[in-house]
């Protein structure tokens, strides 16, 4: 197979479930130990958990999980013990780099958790990150139930023109705005509020 390394979609991450797979297998009850780029190891874990239907991705991070906010610079940050992965989907798209979404999509789509704990904190429960339950019924074991997209909801075609349409009717003036997939941050002059 032949993938154009720019538009790496579904297609590609399904080829390469097998080879990891059948690497891994080769260990029979043996614990395997799987060497990657450093960048790829958790989609790496993350592709062989799927192939292999594990109970649960657990990733080895430098940190205790998933935290309310950067424990470096939020003194009172929370450990979040547990949270579904659309939130862990949102936090990820709007910069958190505890875990990177691809490797969030692959496991989460499969339906299986992940747990992110500290690899200097063996005893520490980290943050597990349960699939969806759209309807109520799945669990983390039901692999077979369909997932809502992961991926963060766009701004409504007219949230802009409420938004400038409210700052109008106010008077206020707009000196800086900055706008993402899921967010708008503007700066309004010391006079206005």
């Amino acid at each position: 197979h032949i993938f154009d390394v720019n538009c790496l979609d579904q297609n590609f991450y399904d080829y390469l479930f097998c080879p990891f797979a059948a690497a891994v297998s080769k260990c029979g009850h043996r614990v395997p130990v799987v060497i990657a780029s450093l960048e790829y190891t958790d989609l790496a874990a993350a592709l062989i958990a799927v192939r292999l239907d594990a109970e649960e991705v657990r990733v080895w991070k430098e940190i205790n999980g998933i935290f309310t906010a950067d424990p470096r610079k939020v003194k009172d940050a929370r450990l979040l013990n547990i949270l579904t992965s659309e939130e862990a989907s949102k936090l990820t798209y709007c910069g958190s780099e505890v875990i990177h979404p691809f490797t969030m999509e692959q496991v989460i789509h499969a339906h299986i958790p992940i747990r992110i704990t500290n690899v200097m904190n063996t005893h520490g429960s980290g943050t597990i990150i349960f699939p969806d339950q759209p309807s109520g019924t799945c669990t983390p074991n039901d692999r077979n139930a369909p997932l809502p997209s992961s991926k963060p909801q766009s701004f409504s075609h007219n949230f802009f023109a409420q938004i400038f349409g409210t700052l109008d009717r106010c008077g206020m003036a707009v000196d800086l705005i900055s706008t993402s997939e899921v967010h708008i941050s503007m700066a309004l002059g010391a006079n206005v509020i």
